[in-house]
């Protein structure tokens, strides 16, 4: 049975309702946002039919991981956002006993940690910032935190000095992916990375060295020769199933060195079963859990 459906047969999904909101009050370090852009993203499926990532029994919640909008008023203890800045952010906090706030970005007014979001520059659209918050935010987590793939972060400015070690990312011209490829490359790695083929120059401008068509029957012995001679940090799925987890945990385990899998997979699911042996496969909450 793969993870989609052992959720589905535990859970059947909730009706999505329209109701009215109240104007929400920052606590000392939230900011208020007035709503601009949000990003429809897969998560929030996932929470509405399979009942990923909350715990479902604790519904009805407001759903929504990502928004970009103008700051409308901000908590005593925050100082680098005023009323007026245009900003993205992740406003969803899962801590217990929040499932019912009024973080969610589907809203005119939602609020968020002022931690988890970030200035947004005037060439920049809402409708675009709107994509990253929680896609950075798992790249992020997924490569750098040390239950995870624990790579070496990149400096807070400029680009670190190559450090020999190579990264695949597979899926790289999604959201995640993209944001995940520019951030290796920044730190210093060497990436590999597979997209479908007319993304090969997308993948390219963002850092990656080397790119293979996902589809390709020979993916993975490309991507092995590919990274041959070259230590391995890892390998990173950027988007969620079964079969790539499977796929770059049998990479990984050619490529020796760091034989770890990051993905995107939500801790509460367990590990397909055809991982290869002796690869460790890691979960990524993200920005979920604080």
């Amino acid at each position: 049975m793969s993870n989609k459906a052992a959720w589905q047969k535990t859970f059947k999904g909730a009706s999505l309702i329209v109701e009215d909101a109240p104007m929400p009050t920052p606590q000392p370090h939230q900011i208020v946002i007035k709503t601009r852009a949000i990003g429809i993203n897969p998560a929030d499926a996932a929470v509405q039919k399979l009942g990923m990532v909350y715990d479902a029994s604790k519904f009805p919640i407001i759903l929504g991981f990502d928004v970009a909008g103008e700051v409308k008023a901000v908590g005593e203890r925050v100082t680098r956002f005023k009323p007026g800045d245009r900003v993205c952010a992740f406003p969803v906090d899962l801590s217990p006993g929040d499932y019912k706030s009024q973080r969610g970005a589907f809203q005119l007014y939602c609020v968020a940690n002022a931690s988890l979001a970030a200035l947004v520059p005037s060439n920049v659209s809402f409708a675009e910032a709107a994509v990253f918050p929680s896609c950075l935010s798992t790249a992020a987590y997924a490569l750098f935190m040390k239950n995870a793939m624990a790579l070496s972060l990149p400096p807070a400015s400029g680009k670190a000095e190559p450090n020999g070690n190579v990264v695949v990312v597979w899926g790289g011209s999604s959201v995640v992916g993209s944001c995940a490829i520019q951030m290796a490359s920044l730190a210093g790695y060497e990436v590999v990375a597979t997209s479908s083929e007319r993304n090969f120059e997308h993948c390219r401008s963002l850092g990656a060295a080397q790119v293979f068509d996902y589809k390709s029957e020979s993916v993975v012995e490309d991507v092995v020769a590919a990274c041959k001679g070259k230590e391995s940090a890892g390998v990173f799925v950027a988007y969620y199933n079964d079969e790539s987890t499977v796929t770059c945990s049998h990479i990984a385990g050619h490529l020796g060195g760091n034989a770890v899998v990051g993905t995107v997979l939500p801790p509460e699911l367990p590990t397909p079963e055809a991982v290869a042996k002796d690869v460790r496969i890691t979960s990524s909450k993200g920005p979920f859990f604080n």
